[in-house]
């Protein structure tokens, strides 16, 4: 009679996230991963998933892991503003420049934050918008006052 050696098998949860089980098998590996998450409601192993996990898949699922924790505590650190500063300026313009891009492809215009000034409890941006003529250029108070 053959015998199984364990092998490690990585799985994904319904709605997202993943992580690893130990089993001969791929159905020993579904049975295992049902009953440790069985009386959880949101850690849903996602039975077509199942595989035996690779060095390389492993390394990857790591790295998106990582990337996902920094992201979310740059995004919770950032939440609360108490004082303008540099770092806090640079970091609320990424997130302003990516808000104005949508306005801006709502309306069919361009826009572009400038320079900002700014002090303790205060920052001012200054804001341009053009319209955008015929043939996708933009249309600025240079570009008309070259038009003839």
């Amino acid at each position: 009679m053959a015998q199984f050696k364990l092998k490690q098998y990585m799985f994904t949860f319904e709605g997202g996230g993943w992580n690893t089980v130990w089993a001969k098998t791929k159905a020993g590996a579904i049975k295992a991963a049902n009953l440790e998450y069985k009386d959880s409601d949101s850690l849903n192993p996602r039975v077509e998933s199942f595989h035996v996990a690779t060095e390389a898949g492993l390394r990857s699922a790591m790295s998106l892991s990582i990337n996902q924790i920094t992201i979310k505590l740059k995004t919770e650190i950032m939440k609360k503003i108490e004082s303008f500063n540099k770092p806090t300026i640079v970091q609320l313009r990424s997130s302003i420049d990516k808000a104005l891009d949508q306005v801006a492809k709502e309306y069919g215009i361009t826009i572009s934050a400038g320079n900002c000034s700014f002090s303790g409890n205060e920052a001012n941006f200054k804001l341009k918008l053009n319209t955008i003529g015929e043939g996708g250029t933009v249309i600025t108070r240079e570009s008309q006052n070259w038009d003839f």
